[in-house]
């Protein structure tokens, strides 16, 4: 998987100098007050088709919007889903026609999650505006959304309670992942059981935002 670069047509890369700052929760891009009531979370990795769309997913149960596997269209998009509380969505930075692995497909279907009518995204200024939380899956996302849209963003660890803790792509964590099957494999599935498990504490944040 690549490394996304700001001269990306997806970016506007013009620094407005906004959004570089979040206080247990994170600031709308386009504000300069730290949203109280979050009803719209974005979560942003490289392609989309791993470990945002897997926390999407995870967390979209978590809170109990719409069963597991159901996608909700959206502005003819498949990768939002709504409650009556809380839109969850996601987006990756890489604007190329990337597909789920089937390694992923495979194992988010022991999850209890069909992924087969995900639709990717790539990352746009609107996207990001419309949010009112935007979470970076690993480190590299939240470098990228400072670099390309001046926007500080939470790692999704941040929120779990695990402060720092990147969720590398497979790239970084297994540098041979194209002969090395099951070193890739065994990341991927570490990757996702780690995004999952996580998601009730997620959720839970979510929920203290609405008391």
């Amino acid at each position: 998987m690549s490394v996304t670069t700001c001269s990306s047509p997806a970016y506007s890369c013009a620094s407005s100098g906004k959004g570089l700052e979040y206080n247990d929760g994170p600031k709308r891009a386009d504000t300069q007050s730290v949203v109280t009531r979050i009803r719209r979370v974005l979560f942003v990795c490289t392609g989309n088709v791993f470990r945002s769309m897997t926390a999407e997913y995870a967390v979209r149960r978590a809170v109990g919007v719409q069963p597991a596997g159901v996608a909700v269209a959206q502005g003819g998009q498949t990768g939002c889903h709504t409650s009556r509380s809380w839109d969850i969505s996601s987006a990756g930075t890489l604007d190329e026609a990337l597909i789920v692995w089937p390694v992923v497909r495979d194992h988010l279907r022991t999850h209890g999650f069909d992924v087969n009518g995900h639709v990717r995204r790539t990352l746009t200024r609107s996207l990001l505006d419309d949010a009112d939380l935007v979470v970076a899956m690993s480190t590299e996302h939240q470098r990228e959304l400072a670099e390309c849209f001046s926007y500080r963003a939470p790692l999704y660890t941040d929120l779990t309670g695990f402060p720092g803790e990147p969720l590398p792509d497979v790239d970084e964590a297994v540098p041979d992942y194209r002969t090395n099957l099951e070193g890739r494999t065994v990341h991927v599935r570490r990757t996702i059981d780690r995004i999952v498990a996580l998601a009730p504490a997620f959720a839970r944040r979510l929920e203290e935002k609405e008391r």
